[in-house]
């Protein structure tokens, strides 16, 4: 460690030397997953230079002022004339790692852009690797700006030695004078940095695999990430929080309008890339967006002068909130021949589900020109069944992405793969630029194609009947143009009844009494039931009651949990939730629903509990008393609705004996 440096960390480590440095590079290359206030960082340099003692020093006093925008030449001439011996320029951050023995220093300087340009300045870093030493120093530049600068303002480095990486601070007398960061940056950065992404670091070191080559940032690696974070403000600020005002969906409006304004920051950029290539600046390009959901992409993009089209199986409330330049129409896409689009001159799949694997198919038949933008989430067959992994040691997730990229390959798509940076896990996207083949073998290539859609359907055992004169490609199975609901919640309410009810008691026969303060004040012991997995309960559960669960997203446990009143349901096993007790201050919102203990299984402590009791229901189902006998069986007693007595009374007694039996 260097002389007169301040430890602020060390974490014992299992890593080399050599694991150590692709931590650190990580460290380096990606900065933004370290201080959250960065969206990343362009390398401006990166030179070897000759070790001098003082060279820290005098590279602190150095004025970086216009260095963001100098070239690479005027930048080494600089340091040159600074009195920094240069050896030469490298592109390789880790180019001295496995052989260096103190000849050379690596010299590196980058521009870091920060997330919210109205509350941050850029800034430059510079980092100098001591190979020799196992050291790495970064020096941020703190100089000028009226809003705080996104760099940490002291020196501070990485150290690996004797099964240790420190992290430390040099020469940090305190922030300096005047300057806005003192106020924003102190605290955060340095509990950020120096306290918790240690850790994070001495993970990335013992998980490297020795050999591996240096870590580069993946995401956003097709367009300019300067432009694209200055894109992408200008469209949040546009778009983004009026629609997240007046967001009508059901959906988390935070997720799905910032998502589709990254999405839309990175078509425009490739897009405004293309054009450039092909000499097209006067024509912008169209696009058809292959269910397209809550149209939010399509009207970004119209807005920003492409025109286009949405399609989807069926209309979204938003889409009367978009002007009548925003094209959306109500679609059901069938992959055949009549569902080509020849004007497109891109297609769009974002999150595209049972249309994903053809996107490239159509595009590929639709125009020798048209290109597709791919954003896969759910894993879907070319059938529209679900995919099945085909690689068990990898996820799902991750053999579709492979399997995707095939067909973009027999599709004879030139393909670039790049990761988004969305609020997603699912943010790997596929680019179709150009064909790998002339227009005299696209007869050819489109029986590749077909053999291969049929080799799937085969493979899926699936019989092809339809024939080549009826223009379908595949025995594909489009979604129906209403949602179907399958979380439990359109079931029969006497199913639901009946099953929380059968449940519950096989909880309670599982004895666990608790004390519980009664309206006396006296305690009293009260059976709580016990802990079970969901594979016991069901395989205790009547299979009639059972078969209608089948259709139903993940069955028993979705009831379950759709029931958080009465059941606390957790890491695969379940029990009855615990009433919790009212709060001193009780308004109107908080007992809303029925409480089910008072009707079912907990009677004398009803003033102590939250939830609605008898006469607090306010409702013309006043409950006047009930009493649980020591069996457990109900009985409720209802002054003036004898047929809603007979009415549960009658069910309780079939739900014991279907349980009994």
């Amino acid at each position: 460690m260097l002389k007169n440096a301040t430890l602020l960390s060390s974490s014992p480590t299992t890593a080399t030397r050599e694991q150590f440095w692709w931590a650190a590079a990580l460290w380096h290359n990606s900065p933004h997953l370290i201080n959250r206030r960065l969206y990343g960082s362009i390398l401006l340099l990166s030179v070897r230079v000759v070790p001098r003692p003082d060279l820290l020093s005098l590279l602190a006093e150095l004025d970086a002022s216009g260095w963001s925008e100098a070239s690479r030449d005027a930048l080494v001439m600089q340091l040159k004339q600074a009195g920094v011996e240069v050896l030469g320029t490298s592109d390789l951050v880790l180019d001295g790692a496995a052989t260096n023995t103190g000849t050379f220093l690596t010299l590196t300087l980058k521009l870091l852009l920060p997330r919210n340009n109205d509350k941050f300045a850029k800034g430059l870093e510079m980092a100098l690797f001591d190979w020799a030493a196992g050291q790495v120093t970064f020096l941020g530049d703190r100089s000028g700006a009226e809003v705080p600068s996104v760099c940490v303002g002291f020196p501070y480095g990485l150290h690996h030695e004797d099964g240790n990486i420190s992290v430390y601070s040099h020469g940090f007398e305190g922030p300096p004078p005047g300057k806005l960061w003192v106020s924003v940056n102190i605290a955060t950065v340095l509990v950020q940095m120096f306290v918790i992404c240690p850790s994070r670091l001495v993970k990335w070191a013992d998980s490297a695999t020795p050999g591996q080559s240096s870590p580069s940032a993946t995401s956003l690696s097709l367009v300019p990430v300067q432009e694209y974070n200055t894109l992408y403000q200008h469209l949040k600020k546009k778009y983004g929080k009026e629609m997240v005002k007046i967001w009508p969906e059901v959906t988390d409006p935070h997720k799905f309008v910032y998502e589709d304004v990254a999405i839309a920051t990175y078509l425009l950029l490739v897009w405004e890339k293309e054009r450039e290539h092909k000499g097209l600046m006067d024509r912008k390009q169209y696009f058809v967006d292959l269910g397209c959901g809550n149209g939010l992409l399509v009207h970004i993009l119209t807005q920003e002068g492409h025109p286009g089209l949405g399609l989807d199986v069926r209309r979204r409330r938003i889409w009367d909130m978009y002007p009548s330049s925003t094209k959306l129409e109500v679609r059901t896409i069938t992959p055949c021949a009549s569902s080509l689009f020849p004007q497109a001159d891109w297609l769009i799949g974002n999150h595209s589900d049972e249309l994903t694997p053809w996107i490239p198919v159509i595009a590929a038949r639709s125009s020798p020109s048209c290109r597709f933008f791919l954003l896969p989430c759910c894993a879907y067959e070319f059938d529209g069944s679900k995919y099945q992994r085909e690689n068990s040691s990898r996820s799902l997730y991750s053999d579709y992405m492979s399997y995707v990229l095939s067909v973009c390959e027999v599709c004879g798509f030139t393909t670039s793969v790049d990761r988004l940076r969305i609020p997603s896990t699912k943010r790997i996207c596929f680019i179709g630029y150009e064909r790998r083949y002339d227009a005299d073998r696209a007869e050819k290539t489109d029986r590749t194609i077909q053999e291969f859609i049929n080799s799937r359907g085969s493979k899926n055992k699936v019989r092809n009947s339809l024939t080549s004169s009826e223009g379908y490609w595949s025995e594909f199975k489009p979604r129906g143009d209403k949602e179907v609901v399958r979380n439990c919640t359109q079931l029969d309410k006497g199913l639901l009844e009946d099953i929380v009810c059968l449940v519950s008691r096989i909880l309670l026969n599982k004895h666990r009494n608790i004390s519980v303060a009664s309206i006396d004040g006296e305690e009293r012991m009260w059976n709580a039931g016990g802990c079970l997995m969901l594979n016991e309960v069901a395989q205790a559960l009547p299979r009639e009651k059972l078969k209608h669960l089948k259709k139903q997203c993940s069955g028993l446990q979705t009831l379950l949990k759709n029931h958080p009143w009465v059941f606390k349901v957790e890491q695969g096993t379940i029990q009855l939730r615990i009433p919790r007790r009212r709060s001193d201050i009780t308004g109107t919102g908080c007992r809303t629903k029925l409480c089910w203990f008072h009707a079912y299984h907990l009677t004398f402590i009803k003033s102590t509990f939250r939830g609605r009791h008898g006469a607090d229901m306010g409702l013309d189902r006043d409950i006047q008393g009930l009493y649980v006998d020591r069996v457990g069986s109900l009985l409720v007693l209802w002054n003036e609705h004898p047929l809603i007595v007979l009415f549960h009374f009658i069910s309780t007694c079939e739900a014991e004996a279907e349980l009994e039996k």
